[in-house]
This record gives structure tokens, C-alpha cells and sequence, in this order.
């Protein structure tokens, strides 16, 4: 399970980050991954993805927003 979490916030982390979801040593050791940790890192890399779309429309919203008038 450890590895997993492992995947997982490895592919989040890249995701959120703008980079690719797979690194040159993912794909050097993917023949070797086992099932559990290949959905981890796609369901990483998924949810990452869906965080900095969240964060780039947040802040697109705000920047468009009107200021706020006391």
C-alpha cells in the first residue's frame, strides 16, 4: 500500500505542477508496475490535473471579479 501512496502523490505533485504525469523513470520501469500502483498514479495524475484547473479558474474568476465596495 505504501508504494501506492507513493504513486499516487508523486503523479498528483507533477499534475499540479503543469509537468508530465510520467517521468522518464516511470516509463524506464512500467513493465514492472503492478496494477494497484498504475491506478494510484493515473488517479493521481487525474486529480492533480482537476486541482490546477480548479486553482487557474479560481484565479481567473478573481482577477475578473469587480472590486468590492465597503
Amino acid at each position: 500500500m505504501h508504494g501506492n501512496k507513493q504513486a499516487y502523490k508523486a503523479a498528483y505533485e507533477r499534475a499540479l505542477a503543469g509537468k508530465s504525469t510520467r517521468s522518464v523513470l516511470d516509463v524506464l520501469t512500467w513493465p514492472f508496475e503492478d496494477n494497484y500502483s498504475r491506478q494510484s498514479r493515473e488517479e493521481g495524475a487525474r486529480d492533480g490535473a482537476a486541482a490546477r484547473l480548479a486553482q487557474t479558474q479560481g484565479a481567473a474568476q478573481a482577477s475578473s471579479a469587480p472590486p468590492a465596495q465597503h
